[in-house]
């Protein structure tokens, strides 16, 4: 048996019941959840915040806007394919409003949140180019800042997950999850640990669906060290690895099994990527690329200049940053 490290991590699913296999993949790597009656004891879950510590800005930011100036490159070099987003930010610090257009400057998305006393976004709402609502999440935590349940609204459907957590004798943490509408059987997976709480393996039971297992593993500071994801008969389908620096930066990623992907990283002293390198099925892919940046007074940059690794301009990309 597999295990994997880490401390307890909750699992959001924000697809359709006919999207479910399509999203398995997604459900370990990003979540976010609410309470409407959230109190400050609730603890600060660092995956589900969206604010000026998670994107690396300093000072009493109020406003960001991001312009995405593509030179005569294909869009398969760009590793970002955002044309231009807009960000606004509250006094405390989280984002309340996230709108990001794509090279087409079409809208990608327009999201609207909002966030408990520790800083945890309980709400997501995105609405389409009218202004329109399309979409609603909400999510809770349990007081230790796991996830405790979760719904999706949209406008032909809801789905709402119920997440509850028991403690067995051999060990292991049952995390039993009750979907609603209700289907034919409860989805569930369970968690186990080791003596120091550092890993932890969890095997998933889907509704009316087969059976899944994904291994987790995290470091003692709590980052993603590993996650593989394994079929009914025990054969793995997708792995990820990483290592952080001493500032908790990915310096290597890695994607394996079906395609093998690694990913390279180095920064600067205010923590943002100057090189970026991508190998893909062991060769270095176009989507690599040097960053050069210019900072305000605050240590916030204002102009980053993406070059190819031979030095060759890529794109550029403005920042207007309006402070408090």
């Amino acid at each position: 048996m597999i295990k994997a490290s880490g401390k307890s991590r909750a699992i959001i699913i924000v697809i359709s019941a006919a999207l479910i296999a399509a999203g398995i993949w997604m459900i370990f790597s990003r979540q976010q959840q609410t309470l409407p009656f959230i109190t400050a004891k609730v603890r600060a879950n660092r995956d589900h915040q969206k604010n000026l510590k998670t994107l690396r800005l300093n000072g009493r930011v109020r406003s960001l806007r991001e312009v995405n100036y593509r030179l005569q490159v294909s869009v398969n070099e760009l590793a970002d394919s955002v044309a231009h987003q807009d960000m606004e930010i509250d006094e405390r610090g989280n984002v309340t409003r996230h709108v990001i257009f794509d090279q087409m400057n079409q809208l990608m998305a327009d999201q609207v949140y909002t966030y408990d006393d520790a800083g945890n976004y309980i709400s997501r709402t995105i609405h389409n180019p009218e202004g329109r609502i399309t979409s609603k999440e909400t999510f809770s935590f349990t007081d230790e800042g796991k996830f405790a349940d979760v719904t999706l609204e949209s406008k032909d459907s809801q789905y709402h997950w119920i997440y509850e957590y028991t403690d067995t004798t051999d060990g292991y943490i049952q995390e039993v999850i009750q979907m609603l509408p209700p289907l034919p059987l409860p989805y569930s997976f369970k968690r186990v640990f080791d003596t120091l709480k550092n890993e932890v393996r969890v095997e998933h039971l889907f509704p009316d669906w087969k059976k899944q297992w994904l291994y987790i593993r995290l470091d003692k500071r709590g980052n993603m060290i590993e996650r593989t994801l394994f079929d009914p008969v025990n054969i793995p389908i997708a792995r990820y690895a990483s290592a952080y620096n001493t500032n908790d930066l990915p310096v290597r990623e890695e994607y394996s099994i079906n395609k093998n992907t690694e990913h390279y990283y180095a920064y600067d002293t205010h923590g943002n990527v100057i090189e970026y390198t991508q190998i893909t099925g062991g060769d270095v892919d176009q989507k690599s690329y040097r960053a050069v940046y210019t900072y305000d007074s605050n240590g916030n940059w204002t102009h980053r200049d993406i070059l190819r690794l031979d030095g060759t301009p890529k794109t550029s990309v403005d920042r207007v940053i309006e402070y408090y």
